[in-house]
């Protein structure tokens, strides 16, 4: 026999998940329980985010586990500068696209013109030398350090383009 509650969870379930219904004020329900959902999830976004912001290391902890002989920190070291370098390197290519004087002369800031195609590990080598003779900019962000490393190796100028 069928109990009562299965009845009316039966009836619940069919009313919210099965939208086929149309737009009628039984599919109402749902649609409100979809935006509210969105809504928190947006908001629990942003606290997840700035809860990490704590975490960001420096160039003298990035140098240290570089130089480490641990395989998990020279990997961590290795993904950080490459992340770092590509994103570097794109801004070198939308500086050879850039036409406009002020645009071309606020970019070039961050971003790297190597001629040829540069590996993950020659990057690499470039920041750990870059560190090496800076290391009282050590406390500084390392992604900035990165950045740094690699436009002061390659950097874009009207040559470049």
């Amino acid at each position: 026999m069928i109990s009562a509650e299965f009845c009316c969870a039966h009836f619940s379930i069919r009313r919210f998940y099965w939208p086929q219904l149309g737009h009628n004020r039984e599919t109402k329900p749902m649609r409100f329980m979809f935006f509210i959902l969105v809504v928190a999830l947006s908001l629990a976004v942003p606290t997840f985010v700035s809860s990490q912001e704590g975490n960001q290391i420096d160039i003298r902890e990035l140098s240290r586990r570089c130089e480490s002989q641990n395989d998990i920190e020279r990997a961590f070291c290795l993904g950080y500068v490459s992340g770092v370098a590509r994103q570097v390197k794109w801004n070198g290519l939308a500086y050879k696209d850039l036409t406009n004087l002020h645009d071309a002369t606020i970019i070039a800031f961050m971003a790297a013109c190597p001629s040829t195609v540069v590996s993950d590990e020659a990057t690499l080598q470039v920041f750990k030398d870059w560190a090496k003779n800076h290391s009282d900019q050590g406390g500084s962000d390392a992604q900035l350090g990165v950045m740094n490393a690699l436009v002061a190796m390659w950097p874009c100028n009207q040559q470049s383009k």
